[in-house]
């Protein structure tokens, strides 16, 4: 007779697994309310976004007090599962940290960017806004910075009308 996995136990991971398995794995992982999932590579254009949201951070943001980070570091985000790897984060004044198995996780980013898959998308974790214009751009304010969707959409070929753009939250 099979075993429905529905009718399994579920094993609900803690943190301290989760960077235990992030310490010594080759992968990298995200946490989501005691789930662990191994994060898969991005495509072309997920690439092209990101390096491109990273490069127009970094140009509005020099010589102010703001540093940009990317995918590398994990961060600790009180919004949503609580550690993620973002695809660029800001972080302004000192940078902070809490070391977890041996893993420095950013605890004050003031900005997370997640360049979102469909299916990602459909989750309804994350804000959004769809974009019809790249002449539009998303000011803000409180880092005196904008990001300019031609910026942010450089490279990219678009395969309908409506552009959806980068989620911020």
């Amino acid at each position: 007779m099979a075993i429905n996995p529905k009718d399994l136990s579920r094993h609900y991971f803690s943190l301290e697994e989760y960077f235990a398995l992030e310490h010594v794995g080759d992968a990298r992982y995200e946490y989501w309310n005691g789930d662990i999932y191994c994060m898969s590579g991005g495509t072309r254009w997920h690439s092209i976004i990101s390096s491109n949201v990273h490069a127009a951070f970094v140009i509005g943001l020099r010589g102010g007090p703001c540093r940009v980070l990317t995918a590398e570091l994990p961060i600790f985000s009180p919004a949503l599962p609580p550690y993620r790897y973002a695809d660029v984060s800001v972080a302004c004044g000192e940078l902070e940290f809490k070391t977890i198995e041996g893993m420095d996780t950013l605890v004050n980013p003031v900005v997370i960017v997640e360049v979102l898959s469909p299916s990602t998308a459909e989750s309804g974790a994350w804000q959004r806004r769809d974009i019809t214009d790249l002449d539009e751009s998303l000011i803000l304010e409180s880092m005196n910075c904008a990001l300019s969707m031609r910026d942010v959409y450089d490279g990219v070929t678009f395969q309908s009308e409506l552009i959806e753009t980068v989620k911020l939250n």
